[in-house]
């Protein structure tokens, strides 16, 4: 354990010092020196907060104007939040980040934003040496059907323009006093091997610097990333599957993504029907190996 101390890093330098982290101290300076130049000139600010409800509520809650650029990080969160309103598990010592940009087009362009927000976040643990994870669509980084990490997207529009918050999660020590309190089975950094570094700071800034890469040709350039580098960590292609949406449980075989980001899945024919491809939004159903 390391003694708490404030740090908040910006385009102008640092303006305070923060925080502890078990394993490593989590540091908005550290966080920044480790970005590449490129990068380090797209964050406009940097900081870590000892506590917050979530970090994604914490940036959406600020102006356009402040939020664009804004990277912020948690010790811990009070109320952190997962897809369909479920709770995050957030206990201290891993990894709770929201960075906040802006996009020139609505929000319903930015469907695909979850999805290469997770091929960033597994090109990033790619990076640090991590070998055998990949997406359970929408938004789960899972190893050996373990969740090692999740994905939360949330946008606001303002006429022509709207700001995506993209926060992830994850698990890099959890603890055996959290681990009760999660529902589903999971994995963290401390339990894998292969990592060339332990360093939260550093594992922070490959996947900022991985997010900031692919925000850099816009939304329209989100479906060309797809096409590119989808099937290269989708965990569920060619797997049975049951899908629950609106209380019916569709079974069939995964098959890919489009290029908003929506699942295909070829179902299972019934008596006397073909082979149909159906489409399902990710805010509408849940999904889980059969």
């Amino acid at each position: 354990m390391f003694l708490k101390k404030r740090v908040c890093v910006t385009g102008l330098g640092v303006v305070e010092e923060k925080v502890k982290v078990t394993g490593g101290l989590l540091s908005a300076r550290a966080i920044k020196e480790s970005l590449s130049p490129q990068t380090r000139g797209q964050i406009r600010q940097v900081e870590v907060l000892e506590e917050t409800s979530s970090t994604n509520d914490y940036l959406l809650q600020l102006p356009f104007s402040q939020s664009h650029g804004r990277l912020v990080l948690a010790e811990r969160q009070s109320a952190g939040k997962g897809r369909r309103g479920r709770a995050w598990q957030s206990p201290e010592g891993n990894i709770f980040l929201s960075l906040g940009w802006r996009f020139d087009t609505g929000a319903a362009r930015l469907e695909a934003l979850s999805a290469v927000a997770g091929i960033c976040t597994c090109r990033a643990l790619a990076r640090i040496g991590l070998v055998g994870h990949g997406i359970k669509w929408p938004n789960d980084i899972q190893v050996n059907g373990e969740k090692l990490a999740g994905i939360l997207v949330e946008t606001r529009s303002r006429q022509t323009e709207a700001m995506a918050v993209i926060g992830i999660g994850i698990n890099v020590d959890i603890g055996p006093q959290a681990a009760g309190d999660i529902d589903q089975p999971w994995t963290d950094l401390a339990h894998l091997e292969g990592m060339k570094t332990s360093d939260q700071n550093v594992i922070v800034a490959a996947v900022t610097e991985e997010l900031v890469e692919a925000f850099q040709s816009g939304s329209h350039g989100l479906a060309d990333i797809l096409a590119e580098h989808w099937a290269d960590w989708d965990l569920l292609f060619g797997k049975a599957i049951h899908v629950e949406h609106q209380g019916t449980i569709h079974e069939g075989e995964a098959h890919g993504i489009t290029p908003s980001g929506a699942l295909r899945v070829r179902l299972s024919p019934g008596p006397g029907t073909a082979d149909e491809i159906r489409t399902f939004i990710s805010a509408e159903v849940s999904v889980r190996r059969a």
